[in-house]
Parts: C-alpha cells; structure tokens; sequence
C-alpha cells in the first residue's frame, strides 16, 4: 500500500524531528567542557600496607634501604615490610610546631619491631630531624610539617604476622589522625 507523497515526507520530518529531539537531550546532558570539580577536604589520615619479605618485588625491596643492616643478625622467617603513608588532605599545609601530638603507631605485643625509616615523600618536604623512637610495641615518629596534598611515608620492617592495633596523631588545622577507609 503506498501512502499520497504528503504524508511520506510528513513522516520523514516526523522522524528528523525526533531524531533532532534526541541529539538535543544527549547534547543538554553533556558536562561543560573544562569543569573541575574540587575534591573534598578529608583532613589529616593514614594508611599501610604490609607485605611478607619472601613475597617482596625487587622494587619494594629497593624502598628498604635500611633492610640489610636490619636483617643481619636475625632470622628471615615470618618478616613484614610496612609501608605507612600518612596524608594531608587538606589544601593547606602545616609546619611541625602544628603537630600537637606527634603520630603514634601501636603493634600488639607479639611483634618484634626491627627497623622504622623515613621512606620518602610526595609533594612536600618534611624536614625531619629526629629518629623514630621505638619502645616496647610502640613506636613515635618525628614531628614535621608538610604541604597541602601531600605524602610522608615510613618504612616499618616487623617480625609477626600483625600490622599496627592503634594509630594516634592530631595536628593543627586537618585535626586528629584518622584511618582511610
């Protein structure tokens, strides 16, 4: 059955109606070209990763200068190498007379706490000056400063099959020391 010529092209602009109709809609829904969305200000957190030492990639092992020299009088069974990142995730940065108590990383009383190192950092230069303080499953790192957006991270070598029970910290500003999650 063949439709009169009118209603053909009455159809064919129905039809290039919608189709116009539904590039309009895609085309609203797009984002603006060049929109930056702010991330939220999630303060002062930390985070860590450990990994067994037969399970270690050479570049992990690379991170651990401090290895060889911990390692030298001890066994190597059942070591943990422990990354611990902490994070200002803030825009703003602090110095370390802000730190109104330093970070404190808590082990249970099963691990023997080998070797803690300043790693490395990112984006920030930490300027610290003292030594990690270990005593009896705890350890106190040093007071420092870091910049907006930026990463501390310490290299922990453990004997013990745990990671840190308690982490505690506040600085100025980003406030108390808290897990990501």
């Amino acid at each position: 059955m063949e439709l009169p010529a009118s209603l053909q092209s009455l159809g064919g602009i129905l039809m290039l109606a919608v189709l116009a109709g539904l590039f309009w809609m895609v085309f609203r829904r797009r984002p603006e070209a060049g929109v930056i969305r702010k991330l939220p200000e999630q303060g002062f957190a930390y985070e860590w990763v450990a990994t067994p030492l037969e399970k270690a990639k050479p570049d992990l092992l690379g991170r651990f200068p401090e290895l060889e020299t911990a390692l030298a009088s001890t066994a190597t069974d059942s070591i943990q190498l422990i990354r611990f990142g902490i994070f200002n995730m803030t825009e703003t940065g602090f110095d370390r007379s802000a730190m109104h108590r330093p970070v404190t990383v808590q082990f249970p009383g099963t691990v023997d706490i080998l070797s803690v190192a300043y790693g490395e950092s990112l984006k920030t230069e930490p300027n610290i000056e003292e030594d990690p303080v270990v005593e009896s499953g705890r350890v106190t790192l040093p007071t420092f400063g870091m910049a907006g957006r930026s990463t501390v991270i310490f290299n922990f070598i453990l004997r013990g099959e745990a990671g840190p029970v308690g982490v505690t910290g506040e600085v100025e500003g980003p406030g108390i020391l808290r897990r990501i999650s």
